[in-house]
């Protein structure tokens, strides 16, 4: 009986082993021994590793036939790796089938009014006994979904029912933190061009055409502090209150999500726009303005698709993206041997005289901008071999263009 609890160098017992090769009558001759000498706690033993034996399974049956006789499946490794983290990573089949196992009835026959099925979610919880550093993230697990590239998991029955629960518990949240970074986005834009066209338009007409005893200065005035105060109060409260919540809770995971990248530089220019208002640099105010519009635009759609209407669409709109620039990045020596093949042909045209430029056209060409009338007639060449030579190379960019 004691052998069944020897240790090797790495603290493995025998049943860590014979889970580990997958004889499964090996398994279940360990178990039941462990079973009638009263070692059934003993089953759930770490080793070097913290891992269980239910870490090394390697089959659903296996992995099924370790549950049934009280395997823990929420037990974590030294690195605070879940098990079913640990599957998707290594073993995408146990993954499913663990998340499956959870899956259970109210015990009433399906035909029943009240046949109720029973999901246990323990597995997308964490419990670091040792790691010091606490992740209190409960979508961190299922964000190991699309990390180690397992997406279809997500779909999963477990793994859907807990994430509409999770919508249930935050969607006001959610649709409250959509709806000011709306109102945020309206007033720091009105705040950005009406600064933008005070700056670069003089009135000459200072009498209030409404109320002509009204000077109109004093009025845009009163109206631009407005803006401004409200501008300020919604970034301070909104998008650092964000910064600072998702800085927090993520910490060192931070600056590995895009979405958390563009609420920095939303921040980070936001205020700069906001300390630049009050000073007379005007090309200052310019770049740190277009620049807080120019993220916080492309953080109001990322922030949208929290919400399951609009998030399918981003989720399309990424993998379009992706597949795009594979597409240019294959498709961008073609591009560049046509630029270089124009600039030679083409040397005194200022649209190709040099290859930076002649590179831009080739890109500006591919949407139909091709200015055949002011570039490639003869009239506008040099000579007859020049306008042959580019009317060939014009006559290829077109075919595989189409292609």
């Amino acid at each position: 009986a004691g052998c069944l609890l020897a240790k090797d160098f790495n603290k493995n017992i025998p049943l860590h082993v014979a889970v580990k090769f997958g004889c499964m009558e090996n398994i279940f001759f360990i178990l039941t021994r462990m079973k009638m000498y009263s070692y059934g706690n003993d089953i759930n033993v770490c080793n070097s590793k913290g891992q269980t034996p239910i870490f090394n399974a390697q089959s659903k049956e296996s992995l099924y036939l370790l549950l049934s006789y009280g395997a823990d499946p929420t037990i974590e490794d030294i690195w605070g790796q879940s098990l079913l983290e640990h599957y998707l990573k290594y073993k995408p089949d146990n993954a499913r089938a663990l998340m499956n196992f959870d899956i259970c009835t109210n015990g009433k026959d399906a035909s029943d009014s009240n046949f109720l099925y029973t999901f246990n979610f323990r597995l997308f919880y964490q419990d670091r006994q040792y790691n010091d550093q606490k992740d209190e993230s409960e979508m961190r697990i299922l964000s190991k979904f699309f990390e180690y590239k397992q997406r279809k998991f997500i779909s999963a029955p477990a793994a859907a029912l807990y994430l509409l629960c999770k919508w249930n518990m935050s969607k006001r949240l959610t649709w409250l933190s959509c709806i000011f970074n709306g109102v945020h986005l309206i007033v720091l834009t009105s705040l950005v061009f009406w600064s933008s066209y005070v700056n670069t338009h003089s009135n000459k007409d200072n009498i209030s055409i409404c109320c002509p005893g009204l000077d109109w200065n004093d009025v845009q005035d009163v109206c631009w502090w407005i803006l401004y105060v409200i501008s300020s109060a919604s970034t301070l409260y909104f998008v650092h209150f964000k910064f600072v919540f998702n800085f927090a809770t993520k910490q060192k995971r931070f600056f590995h999500q895009k979405e958390s990248i563009i609420n920095f530089l939303t921040s980070t220019f936001s205020c700069l726009y906001l300390i630049a208002a009050l000073t007379s640099n005007a090309q200052f105010q310019m770049y740190t303005g277009g620049l807080a519009l120019f993220f916080s635009w492309i953080e109001f759609p990322i922030s949208l698709g929290n919400l399951p209407t609009w998030g399918i669409y981003l989720v399309m709109s990424e993998s379009v993206l992706v597949l795009l620039m594979k597409f240019f990045g294959i498709f961008f020596p073609i591009l560049f041997a046509f630029a270089c093949g124009f600039s030679i042909f083409l040397p005194k045209s200022s649209m190709f005289e040099s290859l930076f430029t002649s590179s831009v056209k080739m890109i500006v060409m591919m949407v139909g901008e091709y200015d055949f009338s002011e570039t490639f007639t003869r009239d506008k060449l040099s000579n007859e071999s020049e306008a042959a030579d580019a009317l060939v190379v014009q006559i290829y960019f077109l075919v595989i263009v189409l292609v």
